[in-house]
């Protein structure tokens, strides 16, 4: 059996994807560049690798001052204090 902590970050990770890749404005902006950026600097990633920068944006990528995942924090009002202590503990990782 898988620990409900665990569960909750797949959920929750799964939820950011989900925002990213449905994104526009600002956000969507950030993710074109930030990709774009990361193939020019690496162009022979390969198909998984490709996939997995908008991972690595989330974490790492900037819309103005603040990362995807810190706007998703602030966007998602209905989340609870423990999950976002745990979405804010993935960005200090």
């Amino acid at each position: 059996m898988f620990d409900p902590l665990f569960v909750r970050a797949g959920i929750l990770w799964s939820e950011i994807i989900d925002y990213i890749e449905s994104a526009s404005g600002n956000l969507a902006t950030a993710l074109e560049s930030y990709t774009a950026t990361q193939l020019i600097r690496n162009p022979q990633l390969d198909p998984g690798q490709r996939k997995l920068l908008i991972h690595r944006f989330a974490i790492e990528g900037k819309v103005a001052d603040k990362t995807p995942l810190e706007i998703f924090v602030d966007t998602r009002t209905d989340l609870s204090p423990a999950d976002r202590q745990l979405l804010t503990s993935w960005q200090r990782s």
